[in-house]
């Protein structure tokens, strides 16, 4: 198993050059065999449904949504990842966006596995904190770019109101 961030970058680098058809078409694989991994390299425990669940499920209303990875901080939804496939990846902020509004999430991740952007939510406005792509960066630079995948997590800052909406979906 791969611990180091450059060394799991460099692999992922190479399998996503390797599998581009794959990925382009398969966004599973995508969440599975990339952005899972990266997640794991960067603190976020994959395997703890403490910290990550992935297909969180909302009900906002009448509108049932599923949230790729939820990144929870003491039991509130931190962040929300929104994976698309390959090439794909200007689709995934406008869903990204109501589903992080749904359950008051201050941060977005949306990513196709190459490019990744992540975005806060202040006083109602998205800004985009960090951009990056697998394919076309350096790996030290991806990883240089990615520790705010890091910095979300230890800045445990939530919105208000996010701990009783994260529960509400989860008994939803």
């Amino acid at each position: 198993m791969l611990t180091e961030p450059l060394e799991l970058v460099r692999k992922l680098k190479s399998m996503l050059a390797r599998y581009k058809e794959l990925y382009s078409r398969n966004e599973v694989a995508v969440r599975e065999q990339i952005v899972s991994p990266l997640l794991s390299v960067f603190g976020w425990d994959t395997e703890d449904p403490k910290c990550v669940i992935p297909e969180y499920p909302v009900v906002k209303g009448r509108s049932r949504m599923k949230i790729d990875y939820a990144l929870l901080k003491r039991r509130a939804v931190l962040a929300v990842v929104e994976v698309k496939a390959l090439g794909k990846v200007s689709e995934g902020l406008g869903s990204a966006e109501k589903k992080a509004r749904a359950v008051n999430a201050r941060y977005i991740i949306v990513t196709d596995g190459d490019t990744w952007q992540i975005y806060e939510i202040s006083k109602g406005a998205i800004k985009l904190m960090s951009e990056w792509s697998l394919l076309r960066e350096e790996p030290r630079n991806v990883v240089k770019k990615a520790q705010v995948v890091i910095s979300i997590k230890s800045s445990g800052k939530t919105r208000g109101g996010s701990r009783r909406s994260s529960r509400k979906s989860l008994e939803a």
